[in-house]
C-alpha cells in the first residue's frame, strides 16, 4: 500500500463501508492509481528540466495527501468523488513544469507569447538563447512558471503517440471519468496559482456525480476541493521536497539554494488541534544559513495567509472549517524561532522598515518632490493615463490611434473635483490593490506583467512611467481620492468587472475596496482617477518663476484655464485629450500627435499660453511670438518621420 493511502482523506473516502457504493469507491480508487502512474512519468521530467526547483515529482504529490489530511483534520467531510477530484488536482497542479507537458515540446514553447515576453523583459538577444545556456534556462523557467497553471486546465485530456503507432496514450486513462471530471480537475489545478479571493466563484459551482457512478450521488463542492489544494501545496515545505543528497549533488545557487536549505531542515508539519495551529519544526539554522531561515519564515507566513483565507471563505459560505486556522508562532520572528530554532544568532527583524508610509510618500511622491507646482501632479496622472492607452493599443484592445483621455473639473456637493479618465487597459483587482499601492513598484517593469497581460512585454510597448510613484502625486492635490477601473477584457456581465479603491482621508486611514455605485460605473474600459481638490485655484494658477510658459507677465500668480494647463504640460501626447470645466462644453485640447502638423503659432500658444493682453506688453510679445513661429523647423529622420520641431530665437523677451 502506498503512503498516500494511509492518509485520513484517502481512507475515509475509499475504505469499504456497509452501504451499496463500494464498487464505486473501488472504481474511483483504481482510476486514481492508474492516473497517478502516468502522471508520475511526466513529473520525472521536471527535475532534469529545472534542476534548481525543489522536488515537484510524485513524492510531492503523495505528500499533499498527508498534509491536506493534517490541516483538514481526521474527519473532514469529503465524499469519494470530491477526494478523487482533489487527488487529480494534486497530480496536475505542477505537472506542466516541463516541455513534455506541451505537445510540441520546446518548439511550441518558443512560439508562445509567454516565451517572447520573458525574452523581452530579460532583454536577451537570440544569440544568448542557445539551449542549455544560462539565458535559455532562465527564459524556460520564466515561461513554464507562467504557463504551467494554464496548461493544467487541459492537461487531463493530454495524450501522446509513440513512434510505433496504435492508439494514443492518455495521461488520464479512464475515458468515462476523464470526460466527467477532467475539466473540473483542470480548473481546480489551475486555481492554485490564482489569488485566494478568486476562489469565490467556485462557491456557486457544485458538480453532480456522473451516471457511471450511479446510484451514488456524490456532489463535488469545488470550493472545498480548491481550498484544500491551495493550503496543502503552500504547506508542503518540508525535507521531503529537498533531499540533502540531491542538494549536495545539484548545488543550486542564489535564491534556489536558500529554498533548498530551509526545506531540507524542516520536519513535516503537525496540527495542534486544541490551538488550531499548524506547527512547523526544524533542526537549528546556523548563522551561515540566515537567509534560508528568513525564507522559511516568509514561506510560513504565506501558509498562514492561505489558512486565514481558507477559514474566511469556508465560513462565509457556511462550509465546515479546516482544523488548522493559522501557523504557530507566525506573528513575530522571535516566536517562530521557538519552533524553527537558530544557532549562534537571533532572528530579530532588523530589516529596513517604513513606519510612516504617509511621510515617505509625501517626500518622494508629493509636495516635497514637486514643490509648489500642483500642476505637476496632474502631469503624472496624464502620464499614467497615456501609458494605459498605449498598453491597450499594444495588445490589440484599441486601434493605433484610438483611445482618449479626459480631464474634467466639476463641483459636487460644494466641493471641487478633478477627474482624469482614460479609455486604456484598466486594472484587475490584483493590480489595483497589490501593485498600484506598492510604492516604487511599476507593473510595466514587474514580472506580474507577463501573467496580467501576456504579450504586452513582447509587443515593444514602452511605458513613460518607470518608478511606480506617479500615482501618489495625486495626494498633493487632495486627500479624498477615488480610483475607478475596469479591465478592457472584462465581461460586461461579470459582477466584478469594475472596482473602486477609495481613500477617504488620504494616506492616514486604510483605503476601501468596493464595487462602484451605479453613478460611478465606467461606460468603457479604462480608469478614472478622482480627487477632491484642496485648492482649485492653486491647480490653475502658476507661480511665475516655476513654469516656463509664464513668460511675459509681471504678476506673481497667473490663472489659466484647465485646457491651457493640460496643453502646456502635455503638448505632444499621442492620445486625444479632452478637457471640461464645470458646465462648459468639452474641449478637444490635443489631437493625438497633432504637434507635428499644427501651425507654428498654435504650437507656441499651447507651449506658452497667454491669459490676457492687458497683463504685459502684448504687442512686443506677439512680435516675438511671430518671429519664433517663423523659424520653427521640423526635425526628421531618414524615413522623413518628424521627430521634433525646433526654433532658435535670440530675443530677450523670452529670457526670464
Amino acid at each position: 500500500m502506498n503512503d498516500y493511502e494511509q492518509s485520513s482523506l484517502w481512507k475515509n473516502a475509499f475504505t469499504h463501508r456497509d452501504d451499496d457504493f463500494n464498487n464505486q469507491r473501488d472504481k474511483l480508487a483504481q482510476a486514481y492509481r492508474d492516473f497517478r502512474a502516468r502522471v508520475a512519468l511526466l513529473l520525472q521530467q521536471i527535475q532534469s528540466e529545472l534542476p534548481s526547483l525543489t522536488l515537484h515529482d510524485i513524492t510531492h504529490v503523495d505528500s499533499l495527501w498527508r498534509i491536506a489530511s493534517e490541516i483538514s483534520g481526521p474527519n473532514y467531510p469529503l465524499n469519494p468523488a470530491e477526494v478523487f477530484v482533489l487527488g487529480g488536482a494534486f497530480l496536475l497542479h505542477d505537472a506542466a513544469h516541463c516541455r513534455a507537458a506541451f505537445t510540441g515540446g520546446i518548439n511550441e514553447l518558443r512560439e508562445t507569447t509567454e516565451w517572447r515576453d520573458a525574452v523581452a523583459q530579460r532583454q536577451y538577444s537570440p544569440e544568448q538563447l542557445v539551449e542549455g545556456s544560462e539565458a535559455f534556462q532562465v527564459v524556460l523557467f520564466d515561461t513554464l512558471r507562467v504557463l504551467h497553471p494554464k496548461r493544467a486546465l487541459r492537461l487531463a485530456f493530454a495524450n501522446w503517440s509513440d513512434t510505433i503507432g496504435g492508439a494514443p496514450f492518455h495521461l488520464f486513462p479512464h475515458d468515462e471519468l476523464r470526460e466527467a471530471y477532467g475539466h473540473i480537475i483542470g480548473v481546480i489545478a489551475q486555481s492554485h496559482w490564482s489569488n485566494p479571493h478568486e476562489l469565490e466563484s467556485f462557491a456557486r459551482q457544485n458538480v453532480s456525480a456522473p451516471v457511471n457512478l450511479a446510484p451514488a450521488n456524490w456532489t463535488v463542492n469545488m470550493l472545498k476541493v480548491a481550498i484544500l489544494l491551495r493550503v496543502a501545496d503552500a504547506a508542503h515545505i518540508d525535507a521531503k521536497r529537498a533531499p540533502r543528497l540531491l542538494l549536495a549533488m545539484n548545488q543550486p545557487q542564489l535564491i534556489s539554494r536558500d529554498h533548498w536549505q530551509f526545506q531540507a531542515r524542516l520536519h513535516q508539519p503537525h496540527c495542534d488541534t486544541n490551538r488550531k495551529e499548524l506547527l512547523f519544526t526544524s533542526n537549528p539554522f546556523p548563522a551561515a544559513e540566515q537567509d534560508a531561515w528568513w525564507l522559511a519564515y516568509d514561506a510560513a507566513r504565506l501558509v498562514d495567509q492561505e489558512l486565514s483565507a481558507a477559514y474566511h471563505l469556508l465560513r462565509d459560505h457556511q462550509l465546515d472549517p479546516l482544523v488548522a486556522h493559522e501557523v504557530a508562532g507566525i506573528r513575530t520572528p522571535e516566536a517562530f524561532s521557538r519552533h524553527v530554532p537558530t544557532e549562534g544568532w537571533h532572528p530579530v527583524n532588523a530589516s529596513l522598515q517604513i513606519s510612516n508610509v504617509k511621510s515617505v510618500v509625501e517626500r518622494f511622491g508629493g509636495a516635497k518632490l514637486y514643490g509648489d507646482k500642483p500642476y505637476l501632479a496632474l502631469r503624472e496622472l496624464l502620464q499614467n493615463a497615456r501609458d494605459a492607452v498605449f498598453a491597450c493599443r499594444a495588445i490589440g484592445g484599441l486601434e493605433e490611434n484610438d483611445g482618449s483621455i479626459e480631464v474634467k473639473l466639476e463641483q459636487h456637493g460644494g466641493e471641487d473635483w478633478l477627474h482624469v479618465i482614460d479609455t486604456g487597459i484598466g486594472m484587475s483587482r490584483y493590480v489595483l490593490t497589490e501593485i498600484l499601492l506598492d510604492f516604487g513598484r511599476s507593473l510595466w517593469r514587474d514580472s506580474s506583467l507577463r501573467s496580467e497581460w501576456p504579450g504586452l512585454a513582447a509587443s515593444g510597448f514602452d511605458a513613460v512611467g518607470r518608478f511606480g510613484i506617479g500615482f501618489f502625486a495625486v495626494f498633493m492635490l487632495g486627500d479624498h481620492v477615488k480610483v475607478t477601473t475596469r479591465r478592457y477584457d472584462s465581461h460586461p456581465d461579470d459582477a466584478e468587472n469594475q472596482w473602486v479603491l477609495e481613500f477617504p482621508k488620504g494616506l492616514v486611514l486604510r483605503s476601501i475596496l468596493r464595487p462602484p455605485l451605479s453613478s460611478e460605473k465606467l461606460r468603457r474600459p479604462g480608469t478614472r482617477i478622482s480627487v477632491c481638490l484642496k485648492d482649485k485655484k492653486a491647480l490653475l494658477s502658476v507661480v511665475r518663476s516655476s513654469l516656463s510658459f509664464s513668460f511675459g507677465s509681471k504678476r506673481e500668480n497667473i490663472p489659466f484655464s484647465l485646457s491651457q494647463i493640460v496643453g502646456a504640460i502635455a503638448p505632444a501626447l499621442e492620445v486625444d485629450v479632452w478637457t471640461k470645466e464645470g458646465l462648459n462644453q468639452k474641449i478637444k485640447t490635443i489631437s493625438a500627435g497633432d504637434w507635428r502638423q499644427i501651425e507654428p503659432e498654435q504650437l507656441l500658444e499651447r507651449l506658452i499660453p497667454v491669459v490676457s493682453p492687458g497683463l504685459f506688453s502684448y504687442e512686443n510679445f506677439l512680435r516675438s511670438l511671430a518671429a519664433v513661429s517663423d523659424g520653427i523647423t521640423a526635425m526628421v529622420n531618414k524615413d522623413n518621420k518628424i521627430l521634433g520641431r525646433c526654433a532658435i530665437h535670440e530675443d530677450g523677451f523670452f529670457l526670464d
